[in-house]
């Protein structure tokens, strides 16, 4: 009982924190993996939403191959990847589908990304959901696939996530 309420105590400090404070406590190699996907993302409008599926998928790169299906920063399922790569998924995000014949790399794999997860997005459109219920799918999709609707919870922890991000940000461009 005392290590559960440990490890519950531990998972919800992280949010208890300030976003200075949970910024002044992340490890060297964290916060620049967590700049270098907002800065990526952000060309695509999406900075936060990178870096926050970094940060759930891999820690913010500490973790980047904890999954036997799955490999890198981004969590990208094998199968997913080898299905864009050979152009099986229609994707209108920034037309740069010959530069994934050759995945790997940084930003290949954060291009990859974010067009999974606006590919999610236009999916949930299409079934009629509205913008802010396609947004709140599409990662519990981009995590689990076809089983996405088991998962609400993940798509609340990203939710959670990016607001925090946008929070650490805000407070990164006014120190």
């Amino acid at each position: 009982m005392r290590m559960l309420v440990l490890i519950v105590s531990l998972c919800g400090s992280l949010y208890a924190q300030t976003p200075a404070q949970w910024w002044q406590q992340a490890d060297s190699s964290q916060k620049a993996f967590a700049a270098k996907c907002y800065e990526f993302g952000k060309q695509y409008g999406r900075g936060h939403t990178l870096a926050a599926i970094a940060w759930v998928e891999s820690s913010l790169g500490r973790q980047a191959n904890h999954k036997e299906h799955s490999t890198g920063p981004f969590g990208i399922s094998n199968q997913t990847r080898e299905a864009y790569r050979l152009g099986r998924h229609i994707s209108g995000f920034g037309d740069k589908r010959n530069s994934l014949q050759n995945i790997g790399g940084f930003e290949n794999e954060a291009l990859l990304a974010l067009q999974i997860f606006e590919d999610n997005i236009r999916y949930f459109r299409r079934l009629g959901y509205s913008p802010a219920e396609a947004w709140f799918w599409a990662y519990p999709r981009y995590n689990a696939g076809k089983n996405w609707r088991r998962f609400r919870r993940r798509g609340e922890v990203f939710n959670e996530r990016v607001k925090y991000l946008k929070e650490v940000f805000k407070w990164m461009t006014t120190k």
